[in-house]
């Protein structure tokens, strides 16, 4: 009697629901690289495209950054349990050719993250403002973590809009935004969380008030950091790798160490990197360096890293 043989069941006869629920269970990085897979995993990552029709002396206008605002909502309530690309470019209506211009790069986390990366040159420095209010916006308020990559001039309109539906959220992120100079933040509170990586040309970084704060994380050159009403923080590390003091001081003088400090007198956990003790060396402050670590060790964990390089953050 012949045998019967079961007819093998391939991976590409895996219905799209299911792939869906196996990659939600997938921490982002991996789970990007099921793209590899086969054409079913691949169709997966097929990112949705929006198209708008503004013109580029528009970008930066309130309206245009209300419309890009309506489409990032949109896009957070399509496939919620599962991740989601969107490709949110620009139609410049006054060419014959309708030129497409990408703007941005978003990736909808499974676990009310979003990720954007922005596209285009970053021509000009400028500051960022960041006000995360009390009020609910419908849109976007569910977002509980948030990373902005590569931040240009152009975004100018559409970050207050974003931030403005940004009630719940816990962890912001800033990271590669070469033009970023100045960066303040007022927050509401529910935000625990903030990140700021390798922003080359930072100058200044102002938490105006962030009641329920909890971490901050700050690497990249060195930057005036002021620390203002944050009762809840306990655990900071500030990460200046390649700085060196003769170069990158600009107008970071003795009073902004000491009051650095002063800021940081009542953190938990605190990592630096050897940054601080050269410039402290260098601005004769030492003793005072010495002293503050001194008067934190029997409550406090300091970790002192002369070279974060082989270091995680």
């Amino acid at each position: 009697m012949a045998e019967n043989k079961e007819n093998p069941i391939s991976i590409n006869d895996v219905p799209t629901e299911i792939l869906y629920q196996i990659v939600s269970l997938i921490p982002l990085k991996e789970a990007a690289r099921t793209i590899i897979l086969s054409s079913s995993w691949k169709h997966l990552w097929t990112p949705i495209q929006v198209f708008l029709n503004i013109n580029s002396d528009q970008i930066t206008s309130q309206e245009s950054g209300q419309q890009m605002s309506r489409v990032v909502s949109s896009f957070l309530n399509t496939y919620v349990n599962s991740y989601q690309i969107l490709n949110l470019s620009f139609l410049e209506s006054n060419s014959v050719s309708h030129e497409e211009t990408l703007f941005m790069k978003a990736i909808k986390g499974v676990d009310k993250e979003l990720y954007i990366s922005f596209h285009g040159e970053c021509t000009n420095d400028f500051s960022l403002s960041i006000e995360l209010p009390l009020c609910e916006n419908a849109n976007l308020f569910s977002l509980k973590t948030l990373h902005l990559r590569s931040i240009t001039g152009m975004a100018r309109s559409f970050l207050p809009e974003l931030f403005s539906g940004c009630r719940n959220l816990e962890t912001l992120s800033l990271e590669k935004c070469n033009g970023l100079q100045y960066v303040d933040l007022k927050a509401h509170d529910m935000l625990h969380n903030f990140v700021i990586l390798d922003c080359e040309n930072m100058r200044s970084v102002n938490i105006l008030s962030a009641p329920n704060l909890k971490s901050f994380l700050y690497r990249g050159t060195l930057a005036k950091i002021e620390l203002k009403e944050v009762p809840k923080l306990c655990d900071v590390t500030l990460n200046l790798k390649g700085t060196t003091t003769l170069s990158d001081c600009n107008e970071f003088d003795c009073e902004d160490i000491v009051s650095l400090l002063a800021s940081l007198k009542d953190v938990e956990v605190l990592t630096l990197s050897g940054w601080l003790l050269e410039v402290s060396s260098s601005f004769n402050i030492l003793p005072i360096f010495l002293c503050f670590c001194y008067a934190m060790m029997p409550k406090k964990n300091i970790v002192y890293r002369k070279n974060y390089q082989n270091s995680q953050v």
